[in-house]
């Protein structure tokens, strides 16, 4: 990862104190800190190179390659020995620690309103919607990409300058995240889109994963503001100082959503937050996802004093650009791309999608493995196929090993065999000949799995074919 440092902190020794460090030098280095980067293939000249320790690689066996690249400074543990060069030396018990002390120190340093969003599914779409409609009411600084974790959540933050609105995306994978990031933002509307099944298999239970999520609101007081689904229940609401509101289409819902379609072009929908009706919203993906995705923004877009115009002018802008189901095509075949991840969640809401994009078109879902699911994994990859199975998807074709569960599940729910097509690792042309020799030429093809079975690259392959 690498990012371009915020104007304020470029000076060397201002962003050391930041880090909680010293900033020695070494050699003849330039005073001024062009960007921060955390991969040493990713260093420019002028930049902060961060010698982070991780679970397979150590910063510190790349430092000497970082200062080749051009660094000007390092940020590095006190037990590494610091290498021959021209350079600042920064030292820290731990990097990443550092990293997020100046995100506490950024964060105090902002005049403008801070918005977290974080869930299992949706938050990367939910970002770009908000920031998008906040755009029409004044600058808006984002994190870039999936830069949501940890680490990235810091770089993206770091490289904001002076704004309105600050929207970032959290991402958490494993207990203990979520309230660290949380601490350091001080956001003043946190979003939970929702809690669903990712990452479950890193959690004790279910409850344990909603713990790491509500943890977003853990430094929020009674003037900030939490939005969560309006099905959420937990008693661990009870403890948390902020207003909550609830988005959804029931009674209990504070944003309402109503009068909703969906059709072939997306959806539509009305909110009513009190007395107050929004008309004619539209986000241009169909079905529960798109739903949340415009329900959750518009309610932002209130929180923030946004008029009505300009909140349905804001979500068709963002409409357009969503990271959600992409639309490409070969041939006469319509391809949807929505390969980033997979979540039992995602998963079904993107089946859903699908079938009212295609309208009366055939359906075809290409599904792959779902990562991080634990001992639940098989009943989860059953449960998807049985969604695919009632949703009424034309042909399923699966992709790796744990996507056979996917298959089983299909057939418990009365999908015929003779309508599922299995491959694993090492057989992607066979499965682009499938889709190419047994799918009709006008059908609608969804490529949906983890991160790590790559589907785009297949995408991009039967595209070239």
């Amino acid at each position: 990862m690498r990012v371009d440092l915020y104007s304020g902190l470029r000076e060397a020794r201002a962003l050391a104190c930041a880090f909680g460090s010293m900033a020695f030098r070494i050699g003849d280095p330039s005073p001024h800190i062009k960007g921060i980067a955390t991969d040493s293939r990713e260093v420019l000249a002028g930049d902060l190179f961060v010698a982070l320790r991780g679970a397979f690689t150590d910063g510190a066996m790349y430092l000497g390659e970082a200062l080749e690249r051009g660094a000007s400074a390092l940020l590095m543990p006190f037990d590494v020995a610091p290498p021959m060069g021209s350079y600042w030396l920064m030292q820290v018990n731990d990097p990443q620690s550092a990293l997020m002390n100046a995100v506490r120190l950024r964060r105090r340093l902002c005049g403008g309103r801070v918005i977290a969003i974080s869930g299992s599914t949706g938050k990367t779409t939910v970002k770009e919607a908000v920031a998008a409609l906040l755009s029409e009411h004044g600058h808006v600084e984002k994190s870039e990409g999936n830069f949501n974790s940890g680490i990235g959540m810091p770089l993206s933050f770091l490289s904001m300058e002076e704004a309105n609105f600050y929207v970032l995306e959290l991402g958490i994978s494993h207990p203990h995240e979520m309230e660290e990031m949380a601490h350091a933002l001080l956001p003043h509307i946190a979003v939970l889109t929702n809690v669903g099944s990712a990452h479950i298999g890193n959690f004790e239970s279910y409850a344990a994963l909603v713990h790491e999520k509500l943890g977003i609101a853990a430094a929020q007081t009674g003037e900030d503001i939490l939005l969560i689904p309006e099905e959420l229940d937990t008693p661990l609401l009870k403890s948390i100082s902020s207003v909550i509101y609830r988005v959804g289409r029931g009674e209990r819902a504070d944003f309402c959503a109503e009068k909703v379609v969906f059709n072939a072009e997306g959806t539509r929908a009305s909110l009513r937050f009190g007395e107050r009706e929004i008309r004619e919203l539209f986000w241009g993906v169909p079905g529960r996802a798109g739903l949340s995705s415009l329900m959750l923004a518009a309610s932002v877009g209130v929180l923030c004093g946004l008029d009505d115009r300009r909140i349905r002018e804001g979500l068709s802008r963002a409409s357009s650009s969503t990271p959600r189901m992409k639309k490409l095509t070969h041939g006469k075949r319509l391809l949807l791309e929505d390969c980033y991840n997979a979540s039992p969640e995602s998963v079904a809401t993107s089946l859903e999608s699908t079938v009212l994009l295609a309208g009366s078109r055939p359906t075809v879902a290409v599904l792959g493995d779902m990562a991080e699911l634990g001992d639940r994994s098989e009943a989860l990859h059953r449960a998807v196929g049985e969604c695919a199975a009632r949703d009424g998807i034309g042909m399923l074709i699966t992709y790796g090993k744990l996507a056979n569960g996917i298959k089983k599940g299909a057939v418990l729910a009365g999908m015929s065999e003779e309508r599922i097509h299995s491959f694993e690792k090492g057989e992607e042309g066979a499965l682009i000949d499938t889709i190419l020799r047994r799918t009709p030429e006008n059908a609608v093809v969804l490529f949906k799995g983890a991160r790590k079975m790559a589907l785009e690259k297949i995408m991009l392959e039967l595209r070239r074919t």
